[in-house]
């Protein structure tokens, strides 16, 4: 009987301490719809004040366009690492013919050699101002970071990436092998983990240059560059600068999700060196797609998250 009183105690104690959490999370949802109702009023206040202005100064003045509060959100921008920002090589020959085209070629360490694309801090430097800025490579973090740090101290970016954006550098860790080859499995980006990390999928555009890697999701979420062809591009031109950087600004200025501004606005058709998302796909899986049965399923959205986050495991 003790035993049952103190079993009815101790349960009644932990749906106090639920309900408590409840509570304040009700709390803070409150809080954060009075302070959008709050933003809402002074919008309405200021637009009712112009338009009184106006009327008093006459029709033939421009008007200004407030933007509604609400409208503003910061948008996730993620990035590739190799092949969109850098090219890593491992060969001294390849790092001949790199650097005979007029590229400079930084030695990182022992078979490892890198080349920053042109205008690559001033890239990163704009997307930190006005993204969430994500770099997710299915390199190991450790080889990360060592690059990143390496470009910092020989002048390639201006900021320490590597050492102050820890949360913002995702890599293999996050990242889940495609079986097919054991030995070199190719490894996909999930975006089920932005949920988990609530983080919503209709603010976040992902540009990446192997479109294989991020083929379980919805392509029109992601911007598919060809990878980087360091013999095509020449130092003297800057495709971040030049013309990602512009595309993604048009993006983030935009009220509409990015799928709907990825269908309406056609990279593939504008920007150089951008493919369509599924013709790149069935590009890279080649003529015998269609022969292909367990992992195409996957590939191809016919399978569930739970499914999913079960093959992963396998």
């Amino acid at each position: 009987m003790q035993q049952r009183l103190l079993h009815a105690i101790q349960t009644e104690d932990r749906m106090d301490v639920r309900l408590n959490a409840m509570k304040a999370e009700l709390a803070e949802l409150k809080r954060l719809m009075a302070e959008e109702r709050r933003l809402l009023e002074e919008t309405t206040h200021r637009r009712k004040e112009e338009e009184r202005r106006f009327e008093e100064l006459g029709a033939n003045v421009y008007r200004p366009r407030l933007v509604d509060p609400r409208s503003v959100r910061r948008k996730t921008l993620i990035l590739a690492f190799d092949g969109l920002l850098v090219s890593i090589r491992s060969s001294a020959e390849e790092h001949f013919e790199v650097s005979r085209n007029g590229w400079e070629v930084l030695e990182v360490k022992k078979r490892c050699f890198v080349v920053a694309r042109t205008g690559l801090s001033e890239f990163l430097e704009a997307c930190l101002r006005e993204f969430h800025l994500m770099i997710w490579t299915s390199r190991k973090r450790a080889v990360i970071d060592r690059i990143l740090r390496f470009l910092f101290k020989s002048k390639k970016i201006s900021f320490d990436m590597a050492h102050t954006e820890k949360n913002r550098i995702w890599s293999r860790d996050q990242c889940f092998p495609l079986g097919g080859n054991t030995s070199r499995p190719l490894y996909y980006k999930d975006f089920d983990l932005l949920y988990e990390h609530n983080i919503c999928a209709r603010d976040v555009l992902i540009v990446e240059d192997e479109v294989a890697k991020i083929s379980t999701n919805n392509l029109m979420n992601a911007l598919v560059p060809r990878r980087w062809d360091l013999s095509v591009e020449t130092p003297s031109s800057s495709f971040l600068i030049d013309h990602l950087l512009p595309y993604l600004t048009t993006w983030r200025s935009s009220v509409k999700g990015t799928v709907e501004f990825v269908e309406e606005t056609r990279p593939w058709a504008t920007l150089p060196w951008v493919e369509e998302p599924v013709e790149a796909l069935m590009k890279w899986w080649g003529p015998d797609v269609k022969k292909t049965k367990t992992w195409t399923d996957i590939l191809f959205h016919s399978c569930t998250y739970e499914e999913r986050k079960t093959l992963r495991e396998m």
